[in-house]
C-alpha cells in the first residue's frame, strides 16, 4: 500500500490515489477507501490531515466539510479528538502501532493506528465499527487502548440498570429471563424497557437490541464502557 504514498509529500485530499505502477498496492488501496465501509485517514507526525476518505466523517467523529489540511484536534474539537490526536503522534514518535476501542454517536467503534513506512512520519488511521470482540493479533504487536472519553449520546441519559437490561435485551433474552437474571419482576423489567425506549427514541425490542450491539455494550464490562452513576 506505501507503494504509491509519496515520499516527503502530501496524501491527495480527495478523488484516491493517482496512478501507480504497483497494481496489486493500488487495488489494496482503493478497496480500503472505498469498498469495506471502514474510515481511512492519513495523518502527518503533528496529527494535521494529509487524506481522510469519506466514511471519516462518520466513524471518527470530525467534523462535515473538507478537512484536508486541519489538524485532528481542530477537525474533531471533542475530548475524544484530543485523545486520539495525542495517540497520532505517540504513534509517529514512538512506531508503536495502537488500537483504540471507543465509542463516538453511540457507536462503538474500533481505530488501528500505524506507522507508515518512508519519511517524514505519517500515521494511518482505519475506523471501523467494534461490534464483535476484538481481535488480540499478537503478530502484528499492536497496543490495545480503551478510551478515556466516548461520546455515547443518548445511552448517557440511561441509568446503569437500565444499561444492564439493555445489554440483556441485546443478548436475545426475554422479559421473563431478564426478571429471572436481576431477580425483579417481569412488570418491573417491562417498565424499564420502555423507559429506556422513551429515551432512546425507539419503541420495539428488534432496535433496542441492535442499539445494544451497535454500542458495543453486550460483550463488555462496565469499567470499560464507564457506565454513568
Amino acid at each position: 500500500m506505501s507503494a504509491w504514498l509519496p515520499v516527503g509529500g502530501s496524501v491527495p485530499g480527495s478523488g484516491g490515489p493517482p496512478p501507480t505502477p504497483d497494481a496489486d498496492a493500488n487495488s489494496i488501496w482503493t478497496s480500503l477507501i472505498h469498498d469495506a465501509g471502514v474510515a481511512v485517514m492519513i495523518l502527518d507526525a503533528n496529527a494535521t490531515i494529509l487524506y481522510a476518505n469519506d466514511r471519516a466523517h462518520e466513524c471518527l467523529g470530525v467534523r462535515p466539510g473538507p478537512v484536508v489540511g486541519l489538524n485532528y484536534a481542530d477537525a474533531a474539537p471533542t475530548d475524544a479528538g484530543r485523545e486520539r490526536t495525542d495517540l497520532v503522534r505517540r504513534v509517529a514518535s514512538t512506531g508503536q502501532s495502537v488500537v483504540l476501542e471507543n465509542t463516538v454517536a453511540g457507536c462503538r467503534r474500533r481505530t488501528a493506528l500505524r506507522l507508515l513506512p518512508g519519511d517524514p512520519p505519517r500515521v494511518l488511521m482505519v475506523c471501523r465499527p467494534a461490534y464483535a470482540e476484538p481481535i488480540r493479533d499478537k503478530a502484528h504487536a499492536a497496543e490495545y487502548v480503551e478510551a478515556k472519553n466516548h461520546e455515547r449520546g443518548d445511552l448517557d441519559t440511561l441509568t446503569p440498570r437500565e444499561i444492564e437490561i439493555l445489554r440483556l435485551i441485546g443478548k436475545g433474552l426475554a422479559t421473563s429471563e431478564i426478571a429471572k437474571a436481576l431477580h425483579r419482576s417481569e412488570k418491573t423489567v417491562e417498565w424499564h424497557r420502555v423507559s429506556i425506549g422513551n429515551k432512546l427514541r425507539v419503541s420495539n425490542r428488534v432496535e433496542l437490541a441492535r442499539i445494544a450491539i451497535r454500542a458495543g455494550i453486550v460483550g463488555i464490562s462496565d469499567d470499560a464502557l464507564a457506565l454513568p452513576t
